[in-house]
């Protein structure tokens, strides 16, 4: 058989696949069009937050540090196949309950994150587990487009708070801790919540992750 007499079986060959990834790719279109309309006020919220606070400013750029994580990785589609999961219907009905839950109790990040994990049963239905399996990295890094951590907060202000003083008592300044207040005789400072070190933390976890998938 000759070389083009091969590449003809070739071509032939790959047709089936291609059609399931054609068919798998359309399903996730529409799947992601009505996930956006569903889920909206998350979306919305979410690109607010981005916006109004630059602790999530990074946000931005999940999607197109996913989106090379997919094509740095796509020879791993090469002998794979999307098949249908159905296995993904009732993990996505668990997940649309924690959804419920949150939307009960109006806790917006617990709405986000279930919608995100919801989004990646999609992923996981459409594709199968072979291919989810293969690309679950960016999938997952998915995740970081929620804008989660806010209930930290508190607590960083608390940590920073009592490193401050502790520093000050090694430094031999005498001051006095009252809450997020830190009075010494040249004045009172307050650890505000810019000060929490919120904006680092999760900028830190999101390209430390990106670092260890790279390595």
């Amino acid at each position: 058989m000759s070389d083009t007499e091969h590449a003809t079986v070739g071509a032939v060959a790959d047709v089936p696949i291609r059609q399931r990834y054609a068919r798998a790719i359309a399903a996730i279109v529409i799947g992601l069009a009505l996930f956006g309309f569903a889920f909206r006020s998350e979306v919305s919220h979410a690109i607010k937050v981005w916006i109004a606070s630059t602790a999530y400013d990074h946000c931005f750029l999940v999607l197109p540090i996913a989106a090379w994580l997919f094509w740095d990785r796509r020879y791993r589609l090469d002998r794979l196949s999307p098949q249908p999961f159905p296995l993904a219907i009732p993990l996505a009905a668990v997940f649309a309950i924690v959804w419920f839950l949150a939307q009960r109790l109006g806790v917006m990040e617990g709405r986000q994150l279930a919608a995100m994990a919801m989004l990646q049963t999609l992923l996981l239905g459409v594709l199968g587990p072979r291919v989810y399996r293969a690309m679950i990295a960016p999938f997952l890094y998915l995740f970081f487009l929620v804008p989660f951590g806010g209930f930290l907060v508190p607590a960083l202000q608390h940590f920073t708070t009592e490193f401050a003083a502790r520093g000050l008592v090694v430094l031999g300044v005498p001051n006095f801790v009252h809450g997020n207040e830190i009075e010494i005789a040249q004045g009172t400072f307050r650890i505000a919540q810019a000060c929490a070190g919120l904006r680092f933390l999760i900028a830190a976890i999101a390209f430390s992750v990106l670092y260890s998938l790279l390595i």
